[in-house]
């Protein structure tokens, strides 16, 4: 009798040990090789950002049912297309950013190798030491103050607002030079360094070489002619107020933006006036767009509202647009005044330069964040160079765009062929953004 509860208790185990293997088997239907989960390649392991590319997951343990897969690129989903035991073809995010791929199968998860992200950009040092101080010479031995804004003329040479009080100049040759102002702040019209500017700001060139300045603290625009000369072009020194008219007739209340349309006429960001002005060749001064109020409405000329425009530029177009800082937002303004806003925050802080590049997109600085962003045609952010958060991101870093560093970058200029110039203001240095 006892042998024969023994052998009905055998029975009974192995009855039960074959249910649970085919209760397991059947939970894990689509995983059909019963291996351990594993990745072990991925092919491509780096790609641009922002590109769509498929990648083939290798590795075992997978199911074959791709429900039951599922596939993470540092934290962002990716789309499966396909899946076996063996492969798993998936579409990485867009935006994603460089770091380990996580497959998880019916719960259990597995780090896999790290996958990386490139931009389609390269930064590099131009002009500067990263130290501070006044030294002309080769551009990398070169020192500056403070650069703020920038500007490139037809023939490809810079132009920085450096200190507030200097006027910087980078040539082609990669030489650095002063040509106008000196290590000192307040107002005088005069040849080159003898000039005075305080709290030098927007800067501009036509196309005969004539250097347009706005001289923030003495409320005017200045005008430096090839040979040096410095004269004061539009606005009462050192005179804050809202007047249109000629020349020094007109007023200006912390002007700071500036740039120059293919017909001479100069554009600029009126800070505390709430305004975008327009200034002729011949120096009379209208109001273009704003009408004085600080608030955020779109209209046509001075119907529309800003909140403190600080910079403006002009595209081939003769569209303007204006970061607008404290309306966290980018305007825009046809040729024929009519304001409209083609980004509005949160999604971007405080815009303090804006420029237009060679591909209709617009090149973005602001505060908090030490990057410069990239917004196409249709309005998206769909670039990036630098890192997006103000405490990782600031620092010092030439290269690849998802990993170079700035330092609060205040000025943006492009030239002809589509390279982005970056006055780093924290970092004392010019730096240079190149398309691969």
């Amino acid at each position: 009798m006892r042998y024969c509860y023994l052998n009905l208790y055998a029975l009974l185990i192995v009855t039960l040990f074959s249910c649970k293997k085919t209760a397991d088997t059947q939970s894990g239907a689509g995983n059909t090789n019963n291996k351990i989960l594993s990745v072990i390649s991925l092919n491509p392991s780096t790609i641009q950002i922002n590109t769509t590319t498929v990648v083939v997951i290798k590795g075992t343990g997978f199911s074959k049912i791709a429900e039951e897969d599922s596939v993470s690129f540092n934290g962002l989903l990716a789309q499966i297309l396909t899946a076996t035991s063996d492969s798993l073809i998936v579409l990485p995010p867009l935006d994603g950013g460089t770091g380990s791929v996580i497959v998880t199968v019916n719960g259990k998860s597995v780090k896999g190798p790290v996958f990386t992200y490139t931009s389609p950009y390269i930064v590099s040092t131009f002009a500067g030491t990263g130290l501070k101080g006044y030294k002309d010479t080769a551009a990398l031995f070169s020192q500056f103050l403070g650069p703020g804004k920038i500007t490139i003329d037809n023939n490809g040479s810079l132009y920085v607002t450096d200190g507030g009080s200097l006027i910087r100049k980078i040539s082609l040759d990669g030489n650095v030079t002063t040509i106008a102002g000196q290590d000192s702040i307040g107002y005088k019209d005069s040849i080159g360094i003898n000039a005075l500017f305080n709290d030098a700001a927007g800067i501009a060139v036509d196309a005969q070489g004539f250097i347009f300045v706005v001289d923030r603290s003495n409320q005017c625009i200045r005008k430096i002619s090839p040979l040096g000369l410095v004269t004061t072009f539009a606005g009462n020194p050192r005179h804050g107020g809202y007047v249109d008219g000629q020349g020094l007739e007109a007023e200006f209340r912390n002007p700071i933006g500036l740039t120059i349309d293919n017909q001479g006429n100069l554009f600029v960001a009126d800070e505390d006036n709430q305004r975008i002005r327009k200034v002729t060749p011949s120096g009379e001064v209208s109001t273009f767009a704003g009408n004085g109020n600080a608030g955020f409405v779109d209209g046509q000329g001075v119907a529309a509202e800003f909140n403190h425009p600080v910079d403006v530029i002009v595209d081939p177009q003769g569209n303007l647009y204006v970061a607008d800082n404290r309306n966290w937002a980018i305007r825009k303004i046809s040729p024929d005044g009519l304001v409209s806003s083609i980004l509005k925050g949160p999604i971007f802080e405080y815009p303090n330069a804006v420029a237009a590049g060679e591909n209709e997109e617009l090149f973005i600085t602001g505060e908090p964040y030490n990057l410069v962003s990239g917004l196409n045609p249709s309005g998206v952010l769909d670039i990036r160079i630098g890192f997006p958060n103000d405490l990782e991101g600031q620092g010092y870093v030439d290269g690849d765009g998802l990993i170079a560093k700035f330092h609060f970058p205040e000025g943006l200029a492009t030239d002809l062929v589509g390279n982005v110039y970056v006055a780093d203001l924290g970092n004392m240095v010019i730096r240079k953004i190149m398309h691969r």
